[in-house]
């Protein structure tokens, strides 16, 4: 392509030269770099751009260099029909690279410490990419919600996840590269951005890029910019903040974790703030040491728009802190507006349930006048989930459930389905039953419209679908399929057996949920549908299409040893470490129903697997409670053998979550 004066080039193996995915990059990189000029301020310098696709490399996406972006191969080449995922990945990937010619080649990190804003800038500069070129109506909130979903998840739950942005004692290149120099970082940066304004940090963005061009730079030089850019007195003067920006950001850049707001509301509705910090569950009581910009609205004048902070809460570790809001006793208020800062609430209990009756008029009405935006409801699921403490918070969190009946928003169900996946293993097993039951109740107006035909038929020969109906499919689907909601595998079997009959087109089968459908169907262990699933694996010749068919065939739980021999096969590259990680997350739906094939399969191809017989001990998590007999072999292999923990959920949380769900079940059985 020509473009400007420069040539744009994609350089693609042979076979792909005439493929859509080839065309759309091809005509989609010239658009982005004008986009990204356009907010930088500063073209692209160099007089052209090689695109090189090459071979797959496990983990990496691409990689930045002077006027040569190299891509691995399948992160670029979709086809029309791919799955809302895979476009946003496309899109994302080439911006991200498109991005680091100006920060991370043009302005370089100062040393590695500071690694993590060179990839948060132009994560960050991806959420600007205007609609028509992001595959997403919302791709700032879209970050921030990945960022919620992929950092403070593992935060909370998984100690050695959590470390600072910048570390100083411990800059190791393995921690380098990880969801939290990117999600958070870029969460960070937004968070900035409410506080000086979009404009002004544009401004600062680019007076940073003017200074330190074809040089280097460390994020306090980008904090000095933007206070520069703000006028005079700062933020601190011109942005009635507390501190200095470089003061605020020191604890988010330093500190481990992230902050949980909790709220407290007097009988006379006059509210107070404090923080704790959120690394487990037994940390939620651990004293926080974050500047918190406090953005809120509430019903009495719900303003979804303005995210820049009101009040502060200062990293007082004792008290909580009066913030000079009173409200009226059926007046709620959400902290945190369309999740500008990085941190979770805990509400009291009276706003909880206004929260909640809220939200099921919004959901009773038409999606467009709702009250509450998607990204917010998003949040409060999350949070939800993440600040409990007792037995009654679990009970906010079933109450706070119930509205999703009506909901249509994919990032809420997205947000639903990861959280009940978290946890739900965790309740003893009688509850367990019990709320499998009421997620089915709550999945199955949302499972029925995603199974629409018709909305199919139509999608695939004339209609354009909105990105959300496509993409609102995925989460559901695959709750659906978790809580054992029947009409999962009655559907699937059913449309398996028609493909096969000739009497229904295989084609129209959104990419959202194929892989899933025919895993379901092939779950059913009818041997015609498996033979169909594959021989059709084996009709494939790209590799990722293989891999999405075989992640079907893997829900058979009679053919154990083909399949972990097509799972050996199928790892062209011959990586032990990717090879490992695929056998433990097979064993993770076949164990221990099927452990004599397993430990035969893992016995005879250990060589394969592993550098040496002591990374077999990875794999005792994954063989949990070996039936008799399979016990000799698992203890001679794995050299332990591992029992599941006592459960001790009643212990933590008492009665009160299972007695709700009781007194309830009449509602949904």
């Amino acid at each position: 392509y020509k473009d400007r004066g420069r040539r744009i080039t994609s350089w693609v193996p042979e076979e792909m030269k005439r493929k859509w995915g080839t065309r759309y990059i091809g005509s989609l990189a010239p658009q982005l770099l004008h986009v990204l000029e356009s907010y930088i301020g500063h073209k692209y310098n160099l007089p052209k751009l090689d695109m090189f696709s090459v071979a797959n490399k496990p983990g990496i996406g691409g990689m930045e260099n002077w006027g040569l972006i190299m891509y691995q191969k399948d992160s670029l080449m979709q086809g029309k029909r791919s799955t809302v995922k895979d476009m946003e990945r496309v899109i994302f990937t080439i911006s991200h690279e498109l991005a680091h010619h100006w920060f991370g080649n043009s302005v370089t990190v100062a040393d590695w410490c500071g690694m993590w804003f060179q990839e948060a800038i132009p994560t960050f500069l991806h959420g600007h990419i205007p609609f028509k070129h992001s595959y997403d109506l919302d791709m700032v909130n879209k970050i921030k919600w990945l960022a919620r979903k992929e950092v403070m998840r593992d935060e909370c739950l998984i100690f050695d996840y959590s470390g600072p942005l910048r570390n100083l004692d411990d800059p190791k290149a393995d921690k380098l590269f990880t969801p939290l120099h990117y999600l958070k970082g870029a969460s960070l940066l937004y968070m900035i951005e409410s506080l000086v304004t979009p404009n002004v940090f544009q401004k600062a963005l680019q007076s940073f890029y003017v200074k330190y061009n074809d040089s280097y730079a460390t994020e306090e030089e980008l904090w000095e910019e933007v206070e520069t850019a703000v006028g005079e007195g700062g933020v601190k003067g011109k942005r009635k903040a507390p501190k200095t920006l470089s003061e605020i950001m020191e604890g988010w850049v330093t500190s481990v974790g992230h902050p949980i707001v909790v709220v407290n509301r007097k009988e006379n509705g006059q509210l107070s703030l404090a923080q704790r910090v959120c690394l487990d569950t037994s940390a939620l009581i651990v004293d926080g040491d974050w500047w918190i910009p406090i953005s809120y609205t509430t019903s009495s004048d719900p303003n979804f728009v303005s995210t820049e902070p009101q009040r502060w809460v200062e990293p007082e570790p004792q008290d909580f802190q009066n913030i000079n809001v009173t409200l009226e006793d059926d007046e709620w208020i959400i902290f945190n507006v369309l999740g500008s800062g990085f941190y979770r609430v805990q509400y009291d209990d009276v706003t909880w349930k206004l929260l909640i009756d809220q939200l099921k008029k919004d959901t009773a009405g038409d999606a467009e006048e709702a009250v509450i935006p998607p990204i917010n409801r998003a949040i409060l699921i999350g949070d939800s989930f993440f600040t409990i403490r007792e037995g009654k918070d679990w009970v906010k969190t079933f109450e706070m459930m119930d509205y999703v009946k009506n909901e249509t928003s994919a990032l809420v169900w997205d947000a639903l389905y990861s959280h009940i996946e978290l946890y739900y293993r965790s309740f003893p097993k009688e509850m367990r039953d019990m709320f499998q039951k009421y997620v089915q109740f709550l999945v199955k107006p949302a499972f029925l419209r995603a199974i629409d035909v018709q909305a199919w038929e139509k999608a695939f020969f004339r209609v354009v679908e909105s990105v959300n109906d496509r993409a609102v499919r995925e989460p559901v689907f695959d709750l659906s399929w978790d809580m054992k909601l029947p009409a999962v595998k009655t559907f699937s079997s059913e449309v398996a057996l028609q493909v096969l009959n000739r009497s229904f087109d295989a084609r129209i089968i959104p990419s959202e949920v194929q892989t899933k459908l025919w895993c379901v169907a092939v779950s059913t262990e009818n041997p015609e549908i498996f033979e169909y699933v594959y021989n059709t694996y084996h009709d494939k010749k790209d590799t990722k299409e293989r891999a999405k068919v075989l992640e079907s065939l893997m829900c058979s739980k009679t053919h154990t040893t083909l399949l972990l021999n097509m799972i050996l096969k199928n790892n062209v590259a011959g990586s032990k470490a990717t090879l490992k990680v695929e056998i433990q997350q097979f064993m993770l739906y076949h164990w221990p129903d099927e452990c004599e094939d397993i430990l035969s399969f893992i016995e005879k191809n250990k060589d394969n697997i592993v550098e040496d017989d002591s990374e077999l001990e990875e794999f005792q998590d994954y063989a949990v409670n070996p039936p008799t007999i399979c016990k000799n072999k698992t203890l001679e292999i794995f050299g332990n053998i591992t029992e599941s923990p006592v459960n001790t959920f009643y212990e933590d949380f008492g009665q009160e979550p299972l007695n709700w769900l009781v007194n309830h079940q009449n509602e949904w059985i």
